[in-house]
């Protein structure tokens, strides 16, 4: 039983204080199920018979439905969590650009470490050979790679916008996430010439990437959003 001191001017102080925690359940219970979803999904996967791989087999179809909402909820969940961060940030202490830098650094991190996962071993052996196809790994992109973007886009806008009132940051992301949904197909079939152009189909084309900026940036713009909803309106 904790015994209560009082203040001052009189009101009871709790001499026993237990500090609140700053976590948000809502954003954990999202980041746990896609890390979860993506552990369980890519085992199964591999391990699973070919011949239960047929929409005849309920438990089949059930999973694979399921799984697929993994990627999605993962984006979702990155991009609500670096939303909530930049605005508690901002309430914490006003004018500060440690997490934009912070932001901007790790989108960097984040392609670097992409191109070093697609670099495999006759990778190198064709860079010492001087081969004519020794950059061949930086014609493919990784997941990591629209993750980067995603979050860089985000804090880039909010950089931009942060003088303004909060709703125009939400509703830029908003407006960018729509875009990316509703143009993902002509951009993916963009084929232009010239060596820089081409180079951004990289991200762009489903060619080169399994998950191409359009239109998997847009579920991370629209977690941004829903971030601006949960700080604005404290419904955690």
């Amino acid at each position: 039983m904790q015994k209560a001191s009082h203040s001052p001017e009189g009101e009871p102080v709790a001499s026993l204080s237990r500090p609140q925690s700053q976590r948000v359940d809502f954003i954990d219970a999202l980041r746990g199920y896609a890390i979860l979803m993506m552990l369980q999904g890519h085992t199964i996967d591999i391990v699973l018979q070919d011949s239960y791989r047929s929409r005849e087999h309920l438990p089949y179809v059930i999973w694979k439905s399921i799984g697929g909402l993994t990627a999605p909820v993962f984006f979702f969940a990155a991009g609500l969590i670096v939303s909530y961060l930049l605005f508690r940030e901002e309430s914490r202490s006003s004018g500060s650009t440690d997490r934009i830098r912070k932001g901007l650094t790790r989108a960097g991190v984040l392609i670097l470490l992409g191109f070093l996962a697609q670099f495999h071993y006759y990778d190198r052996a064709r860079l010492i050979q001087w081969s004519p196809d020794r950059w061949e790994f930086l014609s493919r992109t990784h997941v990591l790679h629209t993750i980067a973007v995603t979050l860089a886009l985000i804090v880039l806008v909010y950089g931009l916008c942060r003088r303004l009132p909060s709703v125009v940051i939400a509703v830029t992301w908003l407006l960018f996430g729509i875009f990316a949904f509703c143009c993902f197909g002509p951009v993916t079939r963009w084929a232009p010439e010239g060596l820089w152009l081409s180079w951004l189909t990289v991200f762009t084309s489903a060619d080169h990437s399994y998950f191409p900026v359009f239109p998997w940036v847009g579920f991370g713009l629209a977690g941004a959003f829903f971030g601006w909803v949960i700080w604005t309106t404290r419904w955690h």
